[in-house]
């Protein structure tokens, strides 16, 4: 499952960190809607294959340690970023206060020391927060792109379900890889985009 992320496939501290979150993920799903995975193979899928991919797209593009992840949920993919280098400074922004609660659970029980959960909307934001900026699934592409450009300051980040889709000319993809989710054999793109043109006020 994590040959997405081969450097971390031999730590055992990881996995443990990865698996712990899962279960208590599986615990506090029982009593309160955390996530709509619909078998165990979606939810490891779901949480810490998308998560692996945007590590592996980091080492490759050269990205930098300063990461948002909008609409955060339950922790995908921030949390599983956070998990798999936990030398990331990443901010995980969730509306919702039960899974703002899960969320920072799982950062005090872990000692994720360089994750911080914000209880906020999108557009609450500050602009330029992060280097880089990531939401999963929360909005459609064009819509992501017109809420979270403004608050990157160097690219902008998406996990598509295959869409052929492409930003209009003021932006240009400057990191963009199909691949499978590994055991729902799901076929999933991600991609960073960059703005051309600077931004009008």
């Amino acid at each position: 499952m994590l040959e997405l992320c081969p450097e971390h496939a031999t730590s055992e501290a990881t996995l443990s960190t990865l698996l712990g979150w899962l279960i208590l993920l599986q615990e506090w799903n029982r009593k309160i809607n955390l996530t709509a995975a619909r078998s165990d193979d979606e939810l490891v899928d779901l949480f810490i294959a998308d998560a692996a991919i945007l590590h592996r797209a980091r080492l490759e593009s050269g990205s930098s340690h300063s990461w948002l992840d909008v609409g955060a949920g339950a922790g995908a993919p921030g949390l599983g970023m956070a998990i798999l280098d936990p030398s990331l400074h990443i901010v995980l922004v969730e509306p919702n206060a039960k899974r703002v609660a899960f969320l920072r659970h799982i950062v005090g029980r872990f000692g994720l020391a360089r994750a911080k959960v914000v209880s906020a909307r999108a557009e609450e934001l500050q602009i330029s927060m992060a280097d880089d900026v990531v939401s999963r699934a929360t909005w459609s592409p064009d819509n992501w792109l017109v809420r979270g450009m403004p608050l990157a300051r160097h690219r902008l980040w998406m996990l598509l379900a295959r869409e052929d889709w492409q930003p209009g000319p003021d932006c240009a993809v400057v990191y963009d890889r199909t691949y499978r989710w590994p055991l729902t054999g799901v076929e999933r793109r991600v991609l960073a985009i960059s703005r051309t043109q600077p931004q009008s006020d």
